[in-house]
Order: structure tokens, then C-alpha cells, then sequence
């Protein structure tokens, strides 16, 4: 078999090349009233980079947008076209002219927490969606077999991800490819070390991680994305 690509996901997996990322929100959603529900608490901070603003809770804006794109062709090329991923398309072009067999997006549904809870509202699960759909549409020629790893638990706990992980979907599959090649820009420190871990002896693994460069200026939301070229690389040869 060939290559297995494994994503982690976060709130920046997914970006837009728009002016204003707010008018593409009510344009994709266009009813005021369920944009008022999806309105934070917390102030918006400043964000060069288009991801979906902290004003808005994140797991639920997502939810309402895979909504309206699954209902709604036109909404749904409206989003393709401004729709950018800069921490898993580099990766899959890395290895475009090699087979990829499988895209793995490991996402977070923390069902134990309230749906007020800061952390629930930061949940990737309908951003995997989201993303399934938009690669398997712009890569339909390649017929990527692109899977979801759904986490239930809380994912800043390592232990509690590396047992899910291992429990809910390593015992039950087998990995046997080529290369595995993990993306984990995104996610939690403890997704990604858990990953480490439950791959740390196994051939032929390759961690890549996008790193940002920071103004100095302003170390909390001025940054720019390093080009791919710059991605650090993890190789796990044993």
C-alpha cells in the first residue's frame, strides 16, 4: 500500500482569502437571527490570516456552515472559492506524484463537556467535515479513501487521547502502508504527542509540523504562516 496521510486539526485547519472573513460568514449563513447565536462572549482579537474570528464560537459557526453548504450548492462554491487549508494541502502536494491511499482528519467532540464550555466550542468535528468535502470535491480524480477519528474524551489529557486512539481505532485497523506521514500543525500538544508515542516504532513514519513566524510586535495574533519549505520535519526511522 502507499501513503496515509493523518491530520490533527485545530481552529486554523481551515482559512479563507477574503478581505472581510465576516461578510463570507453571513453571506454563507444569511439569517440573522442564527448569527446571533453563534456570537462569543469574548471580544474579537485582531487576525490577518482569515480564520474564523474568536467572536464567533467555532464549533458551532462550522456546524451551521456545514449545514448550509450540504443544503445549499451555491454556498458551498461560494466557500470553495475562498476556501484555503495551508497546513494540510502543502503536505498532500508534497506527495501527490506518490499514492496516497488514505487522509485521516482526527477531530474533537468533547461530548462530556456543556455546550457553554470554552473548550467544547473550539471542537473540530464539524471542521472535519468541512474539510472532508472540500478535499474529496478538489481531488476527486485521485479518490482519496478520506476518514474521520472522531475524539470523545478530553484531548488535553495525553493519557486519555493515546487510549482512545488506541482503543476506538489502532486495534481495529491496520495500518499498513508505505509511509505514514502525520500532519500536526494543528490540535492539541497532547494529540500530537500521544501520536508520537502510539508511532514511535513503527517504520517509515514522518511527522511534519507548519510553523509560524511572530512578530515580535504583537506575539499573540500578528503572525505570518512560514512556507512550506520551512516545515519542520520528525522522522521516526527505528
Amino acid at each position: 500500500m502507499g501513503v496515509c496521510i493523518i491530520c490533527t486539526l485545530g481552529n486554523r485547519d481551515i482559512q479563507f482569502d477574503v478581505d472581510d472573513i465576516e461578510e463570507l460568514i453571513k453571506e454563507i449563513i444569511s439569517n440573522e437571527e442564527e448569527l446571533k447565536n453563534l456570537l462569543a462572549e469574548k471580544k474579537p482579537k485582531f487576525n490577518k490570516y482569515k480564520i474564523i474570528p474568536q467572536k464567533y464560537k467555532f464549533y458551532e459557526t462550522t456546524r451551521k456552515i456545514l449545514e448550509k453548504i450540504k443544503k445549499d450548492d451555491k454556498k458551498y462554491e461560494k466557500l470553495k472559492k475562498h476556501l484555503k487549508m495551508p497546513m494540510i494541502e502543502p503536505v498532500i502536494e508534497k506527495y501527490e506524484k506518490e499514492k496516497i491511499d488514505k487522509i485521516i482528519l482526527i477531530a474533537s467532540n468533547q461530548k462530556h463537556l456543556s455546550e457553554d464550555d470554552e473548550n467544547r466550542q473550539k471542537d473540530t468535528i464539524y471542521e472535519a467535515e468541512i474539510i472532508k468535502k472540500y478535499l474529496e470535491d478538489k481531488y476527486k480524480d485521485r479518490k482519496f479513501n478520506i476518514e474521520i477519528w472522531e475524539l470523545n474524551n478530553d484531548i488535553s489529557e495525553i493519557r486519555e487521547v493515546f487510549k482512545e486512539i488506541k482503543d476506538k481505532y489502532l486495534s481495529k485497523r491496520n495500518l499498513n502502508y508505505e509511509k505514514i506521514v502525520f500532519e500536526v500543525s494543528g490540535g492539541t500538544p497532547q494529540m500530537r504527542e500521544a501520536l508520537r508515542l502510539l508511532f514511535l516504532l513503527k517504520k517509515n513514519v514522518m511527522f511534519y509540523e507548519v510553523k509560524y513566524e511572530v512578530n515580535d510586535k504583537d506575539k499573540e495574533d500578528d503572525k505570518k504562516l512560514v512556507s512550506e519549505d520551512n516545515m519542520n520535519f520528525y522522522n521516526f526511522h527505528i
